[in-house]
């Protein structure tokens, strides 16, 4: 996305941008990470139905007991989540007064962030459950 948004700064810049082409460019791109994005929260869902090893972990995290591995994988959770919201709203300041690129991607990239939002509030089951399984599995 952003190689194909700097290059449409570069075009708008010198009156060329083609938003027809941008918007072929991006929308496949955006559907992609979403459905990338829905499948992993749907794996995180799986392998916590009920929400216990979610109430679990929470409780590790208020209680500041997360182990190293956990904290690493918060970070890089963290680092996921900054990246994508990144991407997403520099898309939408680049189409905010255009109004046929917002009408035409607005709705993906609102999509885009959704599933996001749901698997940053289903991390406590990564940082317990799968850990522990993986423990398990090595021990």
């Amino acid at each position: 996305m952003k190689k194909h948004l700097d290059k449409a700064k570069h075009d708008k810049e010198s009156d060329n941008l083609d938003e027809k082409a941008l918007v072929q460019a991006l929308k496949p791109l955006i559907e992609e990470a979403t459905n990338i994005l829905r499948e992993t929260h749907g794996a995180i869902k799986a392998l916590d139905p009920d929400g216990t090893i979610a109430n679990n972990a929470s409780r590790k995290a208020q209680d500041h007991n997360a182990t190293k591995e956990e904290q690493h994988l918060a970070e890089s959770l963290a680092k996921l989540t900054g990246e994508v919201t990144k991407a997403v709203e520099e898309a939408r300041d680049f189409i905010k007064d255009m109004p046929n690129l917002k009408k035409d991607l607005g709705p993906l990239l609102e999509a885009m962030t959704q599933p996001l939002f749901q698997i940053v509030s289903g991390v406590g089951l990564l940082l317990n459950g799968v850990l522990s399984l993986l423990g398990n599995i090595v021990s």
